[in-house]
């Protein structure tokens, strides 16, 4: 069917479209006018009317009580009035010239002191053994080659292997040895050996992948090739073969007489010969052993698995309690027939001082059940119910704590309501603490439970036992450094800020140089629990020129909820004032001739050319009004505050509204310091653990264009979870 005719010529468009003309027809497709409506809708409410319009918009993102000079700007925004910048951002351009409430429309001039080093060459430079088989385990026994064929190579290998790997698997599980060994380790690459270390879970399930693989070789090898070897030969020639029939006189490196444990007895009478498939599988010590072993392996297979683990994790830890303690016994008995080996069970060579080892860390967290238990001095729980609450521990600090290093993590034991559960939670108090602080969320039944039994006022006995090594520890030896926790995953960054503060604030000599903390939010209550140590980075300059603290709420846009809707078009319009009043007076700031401090206020994503939208808020406290904090004290428990930190600082701090954007901050970072490589420290998720790897991948690919020497590096450290 032909098309009708145009009843007008059809416009003639260009061949392309420059960027503005893309820009400006974009806007007027997709441009929406919800902002326009509602303030006609509003309009003429009063300013107090619009006050708390926005304050309970503000609470469906988690901003409970907004300070006034945060809402004065937004208020202007919602009435239409005159706009001028944040106070928030006032506050930074008077710290920066000296004067409180500097003026925007004035020129002022930067205020005379002696510059910071540190600082002003921050701000100038940053915006400007393989096991192989034996060749005499094969001529010592080639008669077995020829009687059993190749397969049995292939058999043996498989349970050479699986003996390696049992010992790989009590070894990562061995918290107390692999700490231990950190403490141990030289100072040249420690970093690698931290990384290694930190890896015992991800080595302890590849362990158990790989046992499967050999279990399965181990397995095939008998079946197609021993076997039948041993149905189908002689009695005579197959003691011939047997180790145990030779006794002392056989060509074992040592002998070790088991006969006690030998089923059939050896040398093998014509009377106990197996005469089926069968018989050899169930009539003998290893072919029972075996088929044993294989149950228990597929037990533990089946219920490894995430899904599996997640929803039934009591039936989980109770079966691998099972498994570590009959693995070890029937693979010795698996070998102690001595039917070809080196004269004595090979697990127990290979496999008896890791097993001890793990034994040994079970038998001390047993005796920490047994002796009396630190006290819970205090909890504070966030939440009106267990489920999605907060709750942070205050645990008097153990005897025989050798506690010397951050970021550790400890397991913790409610022995009333789960004696064999543990546990592992990371510890967020520093070093100079005087308590063993954790901040637990409750989103399963054991945290739930103890968030119920801390709010009935009666406090639960705990156990801990720990602490264990973790990635965080190295942090303190690094000069840049930027650390990334998203929601509780920042609790490792709490202990190492605290620790850092202390560090400073007491005059000890510090390798640091630059250090970025990000804390990823969806709820900004979350923050918080953070408050004492906010407070004391306020009140100390020193700390403001070498640590940095950003702050993102990623809470989602609240849909068909009128206050939510103006409050956060109304953050983001003011942000649209203050971003191009920042931009005027950065160039001036940059330009003086004695570049300050940032500052604490100082919005760092403007600053790196950023579009994000910017609220600025109050340091956190608890005694925050239409927030619920339950606190309990247990005996002996004594409020630890600082009574000056009890004062509300002035400062206000910029909390961004969205996600960070790594790739330009994590490059900016190495850009100012190119001479030293920039370590980065992530507590979260896979998603965000991927994104952080392919930003320095991407910034280590950058550095080597550069062609600078030496080489600046990007180096990743991630908590594991397995």
């Amino acid at each position: 069917m032909p098309q009708p005719p145009y009843r007008h010529a059809p416009p003639i468009l260009p061949k392309s479209f420059s960027p503005a003309e893309l820009a400006e027809i974009a806007e007027g497709i997709f441009r929406e006018n919800r902002w326009e409506r509602a303030i006609q809708a509003l309009e003429g409410v009063s300013r107090a009317q619009a006050k708390d319009l926005l304050q309970e918009g503000a609470k469906a993102y988690g901003f409970w009580l907004l300070p006034d000079e945060a809402l004065e700007a937004l208020v202007s925004q919602l009435c239409r009035d005159s706009e001028r910048p944040s106070v928030g951002l006032e506050q930074w351009a008077g710290a920066a010239y000296g004067q409180p409430g500097c003026s925007w429309a004035s020129e002022q001039t930067p205020r005379t002191r002696a510059p910071m080093t540190h600082a002003a060459t921050f701000a100038t430079s940053r915006f400007g053994v393989a096991l192989e088989p034996s060749g005499v385990e094969v001529s010592r026994f080639r008669k077995a080659i020829e009687t059993f064929s190749w397969p049995i190579l292939c058999a043996r290998l498989g349970g050479l292997a699986c003996a390696v790997w049992t010992a790989i698997l009590f070894l990562s599980m061995s918290r107390g040895a692999l700490t231990l060994a950190s403490r141990c380790l030289p100072r040249r690459g420690r970093s690698f050996w931290f990384t290694f270390l930190d890896c015992h879970k991800d080595l302890h399930i590849a362990a158990g992948q790989a046992m499967v693989f050999y279990s399965a070789l181990h397995i095939l090898g008998h079946s197609i090739g021993t076997i039948p070897g041993i149905l189908q030969s002689d009695v005579n020639e197959l003691n011939q073969l047997l180790g145990c029939a030779q006794g002392t006189s056989g060509p074992n490196l040592f002998y070790w007489d088991l006969h006690v444990l030998h089923w059939p007895p050896c040398p093998l009478p014509a009377s106990a010969k197996p005469k089926t498939f069968t018989d050899a599988l169930f009539m003998t010590m290893p072919g029972l052993t075996g088929v044993l072993l294989l149950v228990l392996l597929v037990l533990v297979a089946l219920t490894s698995r995430q899904k599996f683990r997640s929803e039934r994790f009591e039936t989980f830890w109770r079966l691998h309690n099972l498994v570590i303690l009959f693995w070890p016994i029937l693979l010795f008995l698996h070998g102690s027939q001595g039917w070809s080996g080196i004269g004595a069970p090979l697990a127990l060579l290979v496999c008896g001082l890791p097993v001890l080892v793990y034994l040994l860390s079970r038998l001390v967290r047993l005796l920490r059940c047994c002796l009396p238990s630190p006290s819970l001095v205090r909890a504070v729980i966030r939440g009106e119910t267990e489920e999605g609450s907060l709750v942070q521990l205050e645990v008097a600090r153990p005897r025989c704590w050798s506690w010397r290093n951050t970021g550790m993590y400890a397991f913790i034991c409610m022995p009333e309501y789960a004696p064999l559960q543990w546990h592992p939670f990371t510890i967020t108090s520093g070093e100079d603490d005087h308590t063993v602080n954790f901040l637990i969320s409750g989103i399963g039944d054991w945290t739930q439970e103890l968030c119920r039994r801390c709010c009935t006022g009666r406090l639960p006995r705990l156990i801990l036992d720990g602490p264990f090594t973790a990635p965080t520890q190295t942090a303190l030896e690094k000069r840049v450094l930027v650390a990334v926790g998203a929601g509780v995953g920042v609790t490792p960054f709490i202990s190492l800020l605290s620790t850092l503060l202390a560090e400073l604030t007491s005059g000890r000599s510090h390798r640091l140089v630059e250090a970025h903390f990000y804390w990823m939010t969806r709820d900004p209550t979350e923050f918080i629990f953070a408050s004492r140590l906010l407070r004391t980075w306020l009140r100390h300059e020193i700390l403001q020129a070498k640590i940095f603290i950003h702050l993102h709420c990623t809470a989602k846009e609240v849909l068909q909820n009128l206050p939510a809707f103006l409050f956060r078009e109304a953050v983001k319009r003011q942000s649209q004032v203050d971003r191009h009043h920042f931009k005027l007076h950065l160039a001036r700031w940059l330009d003086s001739s004695e570049v300050q401090t940032p500052g604490p206020q100082f919005p760092w994503a403007w600053a790196e050319g950023g579009h994000e939208d910017l609220l600025w808020v109050r340091c956190p406290s608890f005694e925050c009004k239409g927030i619920t904090f339950k606190s309990f004290t247990g005996a002996g428990g004594t409020s630890s505050n600082d009574p000056e930190l009890l004062v509300e600082p002035p400062e206000l701090l910029p909390v961004v509204l969205g996600r960070p954007n790594f790739r330009r901050d994590v490059a900016a970072i190495g850009k100012a310091r190119p001479d030293m490589n920039v370590h980065v420290y992530v507590c979260g998720n896979d998603g965000l653990v991927h994104d952080l790897q392919s930003v320095c991948e991407s910034c280590a690919r950058e550095s080597l264009a550069r062609k600078r020497t030496p080489l600046q590096k990007y180096v990743l450290h991630y908590e594991r979870f397995g």
